[in-house]
């Protein structure tokens, strides 16, 4: 549950089921739907156009907290905006990469 640029995964979602049993790691496409959600809470009117460079440094595991960073990189237009975003849990980096936005 992703709030500001704060998000946890619970202990009971789904997805750490299967993935992996006796061990569970969060899936790094619930990692990014996590970011994708904060990010586009902070551009309205704007859809997710491309995803590139991303970088899963370090496993997640659930209940830990991860923060986002997420600033707007220099080279946005009004009609794209990219945001080089990263997320960190307890200090150390657990992804990064380069997200593309174009307006709806």
């Amino acid at each position: 549950m992703a709030t500001d640029n704060h998000f946890k995964i619970d202990k009971d979602h789904p997805c750490l089921e299967g993935h992996f049993p006796g061990n569970p790691i969060v899936p790094g496409v619930v990692i990014l739907d996590e970011i994708i959600d904060c990010v586009l809470k902070q551009n309205n009117g704007y859809k997710v156009c491309s995803l590139n460079n991303v970088k899963f440094l370090q496993p997640l595991k659930a209940e830990q907290s991860v923060e986002i960073n997420a600033p707007t990189t220099d080279n946005t237009t009004d009609n794209e905006v990219k945001i080089k975003f990263s997320a960190s849990c307890q200090g150390n980096l657990i992804v990064q990469g380069l997200l593309k936005l174009c307006k709806q």
